[in-house]
């Protein structure tokens, strides 16, 4: 499944920003606190009930491909196995693509939790009041967070480049985007695009009186004791919801322990837990096949593989940065490989990973 392609006005960006390769290390502005990879408590696949000999194919499995980088598994709360590439630690980080989307979802869902957006049902032009609504397509009037939380926008742009050229002409993305045509009314087809998930982020800015990042800091990061050690940030200074965010790959295994945990962590209810089974709930009208993956659907900006036995749901970037939760399994996953590739690469490497987690991970639960 080709779903990741690359968008232009994405690349775009990257070039305005200077962002380098997915294991180069990154600038650090000051507004980034810097924490030391989470401090999983560790223990053996065996001791957590794991068939070892499996774990050990997988991880055999990904080295044998130099454009694998990481892989972290995590089981009952324990670190039981971490590989990563020649010359990589677990100190490196990761551009971890469209997997940026479901840590905004989180943040759209902490939020709400917190009062500071009443609902999914909140018209998206209610945080834009200086946008111009003269003549405007009245469907516009009823598009809201939860069509742009399911990719159901009814907007006209697409992963694959669709009115991507008009980013080139303006600093100001948030108006371009609220100004393309109407391809469909709001909720009625399934569209994925980086400028939904961008829009909401400019929604959390509005709404809470931060930056996202600095939303992101006080109410998900600092109390899961990770970092986001750097994220893009389009020509108005709005970080980029659709992609672009820097993680550790332990550290995105603890945003996927979150959601495993139903919101929380260290007896801290971090999200609630009913967010968690929205973000869940498939919105794509028709269900497809994504590797090993059967009846793949997608609900709150996470992907899921709807109806298997393990109850999976994932975050996914470009490229295979993943990150798998398995409740029914009580396992975390998290990937990353090079994301500097071409969409056939990229779409190789993502259904390799899912290969892996499927046929080899998942079943070594004993």
């Amino acid at each position: 499944m080709k779903l990741f392609k690359i968008l232009i006005v994405i690349l775009v960006a990257k070039s305005i920003l200077g962002c380098t390769s997915s294991n180069d290390p990154q600038p650090q502005p000051s507004e980034f606190v810097i924490r030391a990879p989470f401090a999983w408590q560790t223990s053996t696949p065996a001791a957590q009930g794991l068939d070892s000999v499996l774990v050990d194919s997988a991880v055999s499995t990904f080295e044998t491909d130099a454009n694998f980088f990481s892989l972290v598994v995590i089981r009952n709360g324990y670190l039981v196995k971490e590989y990563y590439r020649p010359n990589l630690t677990q100190y490196n980080d990761y551009d971890v693509r469209s997997a940026t989307k479901s840590f905004v979802s989180i943040l759209v869902g902490i939020a709400i939790q917190n009062g500071l957006i009443a609902s999914v049902h909140e018209p998206v032009l209610k945080f834009f009041p200086e946008f111009n609504t003269s003549g405007i397509d009245a469907r516009k009037l009823k598009l809201t967070i939860e069509h742009l939380l399911t990719m159901r926008s009814g907007l006209d742009i697409g992963e694959g480049g669709t009115n991507s050229n008009l980013y080139t002409q303006t600093s100001n993305w948030i108006n371009v985007t609220l100004s393309l045509p109407m391809v469909a009314n709001p909720g009625d087809q399934f569209r994925y695009s980086s400028m939904n998930t961008h829009l909401l982020s400019a929604i959390l800015t509005r709404a809470t009186g931060l930056n996202t990042y600095q939303f992101a800091e006080a109410n998900l990061l600092a109390p899961l004791a990770i970092s986001l050690r750097y994220w893009d940030r389009d020509p108005q200074g709005i970080f980029f919801g659709g992609t672009g965010a820097i993680f550790c790959t332990r550290d995105m295994a603890r945003l996927g322990y979150l959601m495993l945990q139903q919101g929380s962590v260290g007896g801290q209810q971090i999200l609630s837990s009913s967010w968690i089974q929205q973000s869940r709930e498939p919105h794509n009208l028709q269900n497809t096949t994504w590797s090993s993956f059967g009846a793949v659907n997608y609900g709150y900006q996470w992907w899921m593989n709807n109806g298997s036995t393990d109850s999976l749901f994932f975050a996914a970037g470009y490229g295979g940065q993943f990150i798998f939760v398995a409740p029914n399994q009580n396992m975390v996953i998290a990937a990353t490989a090079e994301a500097n590739v071409t969409p056939d690469v990229a779409d190789y490497q993502e259904q390799f990973t899912i290969e892996v987690v499927a046929t080899k991970l998942l079943r070594a639960v004993k």
